[in-house]
């Protein structure tokens, strides 16, 4: 998470995220990508991916 939150959104154009979401039931990681206006797409075992709206 500490990685995540370091990336300065409004400097970069990601249109993709990729995680190794160990801890899913942990709403962490959805929650602050959500906020930043992604949303999930798919998970693949612990693999999440997100995508930008």
């Amino acid at each position: 998470m500490s990685i995540l939150a370091s990336i300065d959104f409004s400097r970069y154009n990601i249109n993709l995220i990729g995680i190794e979401d160990n801890y899913p039931q942990d709403a962490g990681i959805y929650e602050f990508l959500t906020v930043r206006g992604f949303r999930e797409i798919i998970q693949l075992g612990c693999d999440r991916f997100f995508e930008k709206i």
